[in-house]
């Protein structure tokens, strides 16, 4: 009896911090689906595994697979991820907007529209030309100061434009990403959900470039291939359900069970 098609849902950060190619100005080049493994966290560590496992299952068995690896979503109703940045900014209502020097460390802010996660799972799972393949699935790449600009303007808070010299910025950048390892720590021992999951702070610092070009060759089209329109439609959403109206949003202090840390 043949096994139906399988679809995996993965996601880029198996790749962990991946080793670039670099073009003749010494900009960084898209890393794309045949670049090495190698997972940071335990998160990525899993989805790393459970391709192999799929991989190694399929050969034996023919089972018919495509592994979508998926930038971080965004989108309506999510209460992870995305929703944290989108709510911390404008809990904060002023924050600064680093704009890192030279041109060539600007770091990227990759991401994915829920419904273009899902428009992309259907599409590969009725196309034989997916099978045994592994995809990007995200939207186009656009700087991290430009997302973050766009999403101080439709929250309407201030913000100041502070340039910065790259090796400033991962420094300071690092010294953010331990206080909130630090916060984890003392989160987890009290039972509390962190304000910030530990995982995040890696986009402080760390550069995820991607390509999707693979799946768009394919035929598929992203409906928020520009991000922007998408993060403004996920913002006007929260506004309009109230969410950011709570004094405290009650998902973010989320009592964690034993069995969940």
């Amino acid at each position: 009896e043949k096994y139906p098609r399988f679809i995996h849902w993965s996601t880029c950060g198996v790749y962990g911090i991946p080793k670039y190619n670099s073009n003749e100005n010494g900009f960084i080049l898209e890393a794309d689906e045949s670049t090495p493994c190698n997972p940071l966290n335990n998160y990525s560590i899993s989805k790393t595994e459970q391709e192999k496992i799929i991989i190694e299952f399929a050969k034996s068995s023919g089972l018919e697979y495509t592994i979508l690896r998926s930038m971080p979503i965004y989108g309506p109703h999510q209460t992870y991820g995305m929703f944290h940045v989108f709510y911390m900014i404008n809990k904060m209502r002023s924050m600064p907007l680093p704009i890192i020097y030279p041109k060539k460390n600007k770091l990227v802010m990759p991401m994915v529209h829920v419904e273009d996660l899902v428009n992309a799972a259907l599409f590969l799972s009725q196309n034989d030309k997916a099978i045994g393949e592994v995809f990007n699935v995200g939207g186009d790449n656009v700087t991290q100061e430009d997302f973050l600009e766009f999403i101080y303007q439709e929250l309407g808070i201030n913000y100041a434009i502070i340039p910065i010299w790259y090796p400033i910025y991962k420094l300071c950048g690092s010294i953010a990403s331990a206080y909130i390892k630090n916060e984890n720590k003392k989160a987890r021992k009290w039972g509390l959900r962190p304000k910030i999951d530990e995982a995040m702070s890696e986009y402080i610092n760390h550069q995820y470039y991607f390509s999707n070009k693979k799946i768009k060759n394919l035929g598929f089209q992203f409906k928020y291939a520009n991000p922007f329109e998408g993060v403004r439609q996920t913002i006007k959403w929260y506004v309009n359900a109230g969410w950011f109206d709570q004094e405290e949003f009650h998902l973010l202090d989320k009592i964690i069970k034993p069995e969940e840390c």
